[in-house]
């Protein structure tokens, strides 16, 4: 945890959570509406 505080306190480190965190946000976005079209056809039959 000690070695993780630095790179919290970096500019630089803190738009670069924040960018993968929005990345991976849009990924599990997608996946997720992937998820419910195949549900869809699972039901019904």
């Amino acid at each position: 945890a000690a070695g993780v505080d630095p790179l919290a306190t970096s500019p630089f480190s803190a738009n670069l959570y924040e960018a993968s965190k929005a990345a991976l946000h849009s990924i599990t976005e997608k996946v997720r509406s992937e998820l419910k079209l195949l549900r869809i056809p699972i039901k019904i039959t």
